[in-house]
């Protein structure tokens, strides 16, 4: 079992939501989120998962062009 499905919740400070996704800490911009650990790995909820995919779109989709 994963931390998300025993219910860890979002790494973004002042956010007890519980999270959805995880991803490496290397792809969130930190001047964006206040991430709360320092750990390698981030955890979102619904509401800034949606939010990190909107702000990187142009990001992703120059990254996936590149192959």
């Amino acid at each position: 079992m994963g931390k998300i499905s025993k219910g860890v919740d979002c790494s973004v400070s002042n956010c007890t939501n519980s999270a959805i996704r995880s991803m490496s800490s290397k792809n969130v911009d930190s001047s964006e989120f206040s991430i709360s650990s320092d750990s390698n790995k981030v955890y979102f909820c619904t509401e800034h998962y949606k939010s990190w995919k909107k702000s990187t779109k142009e990001l992703r989709k120059s990254e996936r062009a590149r192959y």
